[in-house]
Protein backbone atom coordinates (compact mmCIF):
# COMPACT_ATOMS: atom_id res chain seq x y z
CA UNK A 1 0.00 0.00 0.00
CA UNK A 2 2.74 2.74 0.49
CA UNK A 3 4.98 1.57 -2.53
CA UNK A 4 4.54 3.95 -5.44
CA UNK A 5 2.51 6.78 -4.12
CA UNK A 6 3.16 10.72 -4.03
CA UNK A 7 2.40 11.43 -0.93
CA UNK A 8 0.56 10.69 2.49
CA UNK A 9 -2.60 12.32 3.91
CA UNK A 10 -2.42 11.21 8.20
CA UNK A 11 -5.77 11.53 9.52
CA UNK A 12 -6.40 11.45 13.08
CA UNK A 13 -8.46 12.81 16.13
CA UNK A 14 -6.56 12.55 18.75
CA UNK A 15 -5.80 16.32 20.87
CA UNK A 16 -3.76 14.47 24.29
CA UNK A 17 -0.13 16.24 23.85
CA UNK A 18 0.98 13.48 25.21
CA UNK A 19 -0.07 10.68 23.43
CA UNK A 20 0.69 12.82 19.99
CA UNK A 21 4.28 12.86 21.22
CA UNK A 22 4.63 9.44 22.01
CA UNK A 23 2.47 7.42 20.33
CA UNK A 24 0.95 8.58 17.27
CA UNK A 25 4.03 10.86 15.67
CA UNK A 26 6.57 7.90 15.88
CA UNK A 27 3.95 5.75 14.06
CA UNK A 28 2.79 8.67 11.30
CA UNK A 29 6.89 9.15 10.73
CA UNK A 30 7.63 5.42 10.50
CA UNK A 31 5.01 5.27 7.90
CA UNK A 32 6.18 8.28 6.16
CA UNK A 33 10.22 6.77 6.07
CA UNK A 34 8.63 3.77 4.79
CA UNK A 35 6.91 5.90 1.93
CA UNK A 36 10.21 8.00 0.94
CA UNK A 37 12.26 5.10 0.56
CA UNK A 38 9.75 2.54 -0.97
CA UNK A 39 10.62 3.18 -4.47
CA UNK A 40 14.34 2.73 -3.49
CA UNK A 41 13.29 -0.69 -2.32
CA UNK A 42 14.40 -3.22 -5.00
CA UNK A 43 15.51 -6.53 -3.36
CA UNK A 44 12.26 -8.44 -1.99
CA UNK A 45 14.68 -8.95 1.45
CA UNK A 46 14.49 -5.50 1.45
CA UNK A 47 10.57 -5.10 0.87
CA UNK A 48 9.89 -7.64 3.63
CA UNK A 49 11.43 -5.84 6.14
CA UNK A 50 9.77 -2.83 5.71
CA UNK A 51 6.17 -5.03 5.79
CA UNK A 52 7.89 -6.39 8.81
CA UNK A 53 8.92 -3.22 10.44
CA UNK A 54 5.70 -1.68 9.39
CA UNK A 55 3.54 -4.23 10.51
CA UNK A 56 5.48 -4.26 14.18
CA UNK A 57 4.11 -0.23 14.07
CA UNK A 58 0.97 -0.89 13.26
CA UNK A 59 0.83 -3.59 16.11
CA UNK A 60 2.95 -1.07 19.07
CA UNK A 61 -0.01 1.78 17.92
CA UNK A 62 -3.07 -0.90 18.69
CA UNK A 63 -1.22 -1.73 21.91
CA UNK A 64 -1.78 1.95 22.66
CA UNK A 65 -5.33 1.78 21.85
CA UNK A 66 -5.66 2.98 18.32
CA UNK A 67 -6.96 1.10 15.24
CA UNK A 68 -5.41 1.24 11.98
CA UNK A 69 -7.15 2.18 8.77
CA UNK A 70 -5.46 2.70 5.37
CA UNK A 71 -5.80 2.92 1.26
CA UNK A 72 -4.75 4.80 -1.53
CA UNK A 73 -6.50 7.51 -3.48
CA UNK A 74 -5.07 7.85 -6.88
CA UNK A 75 -6.10 11.87 -6.79
CA UNK A 76 -6.11 13.58 -10.44
CA UNK A 77 -3.56 16.39 -11.05
CA UNK A 78 -4.15 18.97 -14.01
CA UNK A 79 -1.53 20.73 -15.18
CA UNK A 80 -1.40 24.63 -16.58
CA UNK A 81 -2.27 23.00 -20.16
CA UNK A 82 -4.85 20.63 -19.25
CA UNK A 83 -3.42 17.62 -18.83
CA UNK A 84 -4.14 15.54 -16.11
CA UNK A 85 -1.52 13.23 -14.32
CA UNK A 86 -2.61 10.26 -11.78
CA UNK A 87 -1.55 11.02 -8.03
CA UNK A 88 -1.79 7.90 -5.84
CA UNK A 89 -1.83 9.21 -2.13
CA UNK A 90 -1.69 6.92 0.77
CA UNK A 91 -3.81 7.62 3.29
CA UNK A 92 -3.72 6.25 7.01
CA UNK A 93 -6.25 7.25 9.71
CA UNK A 94 -6.33 6.23 13.25
CA UNK A 95 -9.16 5.83 15.32
CA UNK A 96 -9.29 5.09 18.84
CA UNK A 97 -10.65 1.74 20.07
CA UNK A 98 -13.98 3.43 22.17
CA UNK A 99 -14.46 5.73 19.31
CA UNK A 100 -18.41 5.35 19.52
CA UNK A 101 -18.21 5.65 15.48
CA UNK A 102 -16.33 1.68 15.31
CA UNK A 103 -19.09 -0.61 14.78
CA UNK A 104 -18.08 -3.95 16.11
CA UNK A 105 -19.45 -7.04 14.28
CA UNK A 106 -19.35 -10.42 16.03
CA UNK A 107 -16.58 -12.88 14.51
CA UNK A 108 -18.83 -15.90 13.28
Amino acid sequence: MISNVYGCDFQFDEKDDNILKNVVAPFLQNVQDWVDISSDLIQISQKIEAMGALTNSIREIESSGFLVFGGVENQILTDMDGVESNFPVCIIKLIALHDPDIIQMPIK
